[in-house]
């Protein structure tokens, strides 16, 4: 099954065919890479390399080599992906959430 998406470069649009292997990347990868991250300390740092690792990936699967040019921002918004560790953010807050108005006589380990 393949998808249409367009993309812009240097102001000239053009189209390229998807693959599965974008929606695998939403329905497998995104969800492994922030299994568990309600719990974690995301430092600058850290959120720089998740943030690189994903926009590599979409790259990989959109087959847009470096050579092109492409500016993230353009790849983010064609495909219509948060960058994960904004995911990362709203799930940490959700989760607080949930603590704070969660029973305080519940012990929460």
């Amino acid at each position: 099954m393949a998808h249409k998406l367009c993309l812009t470069d240097n102001n000239i649009p053009f189209t390229i065919v998807v693959s599965v292997d974008f929606f695998d990347y939403q329905q497998i990868l995104v969800p492994l890479l922030v299994y568990g991250s309600e719990a974690w300390t995301i430092t600058k740092a850290l959120a720089w390399r998740l943030d690189t690792f994903d926009t590599w990936s979409l790259r990989k699967i959109l087959r847009i080599p470096y050579t092109r040019h492409v500016t993230n921002a353009s790849v983010r918004e064609s495909t219509g992906c948060r960058p994960v560790s904004s995911i990362i953010k709203t799930r940490q807050f959700c989760f607080f959430g949930h603590m704070e108005h969660s029973d305080s006589r519940q012990d929460h380990h």
